[in-house]
């Protein structure tokens, strides 16, 4: 199954809901049998809080900040400044 998510270009997962790299899920028969939060509920709540760190989380944590699934990110400077280093966005509203 991870691997048939990972060819649908899965990079990662919310409440192990798998997204795709613009945070869009991507359906399979995981999804058919899982018992979970569905991201349409993580949207609509405020201050929805996110943990993880690493290099190889990167790509999962761009995906579930573009899929609007997260509020608050709490991570580690390495990281964060990974995911700063390509975006186009204003930092102008980032706390330290």
């Amino acid at each position: 199954d991870l691997l048939y998510l990972k060819m649908k270009g899965a990079v990662g997962d919310i409440l192990c809901h798998f997204i795709d790299k613009d945070g869009n899920l991507l359906e399979s028969n995981i999804e058919d049998r899982l018992i979970s939060t569905p991201l349409s509920t993580l949207r609509s709540l405020d201050n929805v809080i996110g943990v993880a760190a690493g290099d190889d989380k990167v790509d999962a944590i761009k995906a579930a900040l573009k899929g609007g699934y997260i509020d608050i990110l709490i991570t580690d400077e390495s990281t964060a400044l990974q995911l700063l280093k390509n975006t186009k966005e204003p930092l102008e509203n980032l706390e330290d």
